[in-house]
């Protein structure tokens, strides 16, 4: 029988990238408990400036830093609403505490194993982004932010890193992220992914300089945006973003609300200018079977951008309607409901989560 006082650490963060604020908590994870397991979020996504690097490539570099069975990785993806992502976190946990037959060690029945291992969860409560911390009462939280600092400085910021990077290629990060972090972000430098995330960067830039407080605007700005789940056939309805931000990327048709302009106006012009989709409005207005409001305060790196989505249920026909791309978008296209499921790592920003919370509504 092992004498740590867990049977399994838990360490969640996105680690984009690792750093060596992580490294001493995964450390101190593995003097507390047998096993630790690293639950890399923001999984299957695109990359972008704050989510540069796959949840895979994430594993390898803990991996190499941590060449241990002790030590697992696994990405989970972010999902709306926050409880499907609380559900596939605790299933995970179940899944790996029954890998690592910490059911045999307790002497219990794999089923059973959840309740009766000795779980920690490690983390640091540092601002409301770290409320997920509290949605687990059934394992022990161990605050960990001392150790994300470095010695006798500030907490090291995984932001501040990605800035460095992105501002100024890894010259000036070697010092905040272990050797086998610095070799793969020196590699990644040189590919055009890192000079397409450059570009992506300095959009993001540019667009928060123009709405700072103090320059166009007295406070800070929120935005309007619609955009429309087109379903029919089984198939969903997207277009290709032709500019930043996520240039080439897929996504729901959509935009900005005009100013004297009613949200479901705004989501049938936006459709019509950006498909050319030969549907006539009154059949576009009797087919809207749901609205949402998706508002998750960081879904968009563009800054505080709220969403009205609207589901469109068109009946189906043995053939979809001619589409095109216009105006924002550089190509038009009908997928496969089953196929947008795995699409993750090429839909824009949280349309994917939109599209699974809005054709769910089809079969309530």
């Amino acid at each position: 029988m092992s004498n740590k006082k867990y049977n399994l650490a838990i360490f969640i963060g996105r680690m984009e990238p690792p750093h060596n604020g992580h490294i001493p908590n995964i450390s101190h994870a593995l003097e507390l408990a047998d096993h630790v397991l690293v639950i890399a979020g923001s999984a299957n996504q695109p990359r972008t400036q704050k989510n540069p690097f796959t949840a895979d490539e994430r594993a390898q570099m803990i991996k190499q830093i941590f060449p241990t069975d002790r030590v697992q990785v696994i990405g989970v993806e972010d999902y709306y609403p926050d409880a499907l992502w609380f559900k596939n976190v605790q299933s995970a946990v179940h899944q790996h505490i029954i890998d690592i037959d910490v059911a045999q060690t307790l002497g219990c029945h794999p089923d059973a194993a959840y309740c009766d291992a000795k779980i920690a969860i490690l983390g640091h409560d540092k601002d409301h982004t770290s409320y997920y911390l509290e949605k687990f009462p059934n394992w022990k939280f161990i605050e960990i932010g001392h150790r994300l600092r470095a010695e006798d400085g500030p907490i090291i910021d995984a932001t501040h890193i990605r800035d460095l990077y992105f501002a100024e290629g890894p010259a000036n990060i070697g010092h905040l992220v272990p050797k086998e972090v610095f070799d793969f972000m020196t590699k990644f430098y040189s590919t055009d992914e890192y000079k397409r995330l450059v570009g992506e960067q300095d959009y993001e830039i540019r667009y928060k300089k123009e709405w700072a407080i103090g320059s166009p605007v007295p406070y800070p700005v929120t935005f309007t945006t619609t955009d429309a789940v087109v379903v029919q056939s089984g198939h969903v309805l997207l277009i290709k973003r032709r500019t930043e931000p996520g240039k080439g990327l897929w996504a729901l048709p959509g935009g900005f609300i005009g100013q004297y302009e009613r949200l479901e106006d705004g989501v049938i012009r936006e459709l019509r200018e950006e498909t050319k989709l030969k549907v006539p409005v009154p059949v576009l207005q009797g087919s809207i079977k749901w609205q949402q409001v998706f508002d998750e305060p960081n879904r968009s790196l563009r800054g505080r951008t709220i969403t009205h989505a609207y589901l469109f249920s068109l009946k189906d026909q043995p053939k979809l309607p001619k589409v095109k791309g216009s105006d924002d978008a550089e190509e038009a296209k009908w997928f496969p409901l089953d196929i947008v499921d795995e699409m993750g790592t090429v839909l824009f920003e949280d349309h994917k989560s939109i599209i699974q919370t809005m054709v769910a509504k089809l079969v309530d």
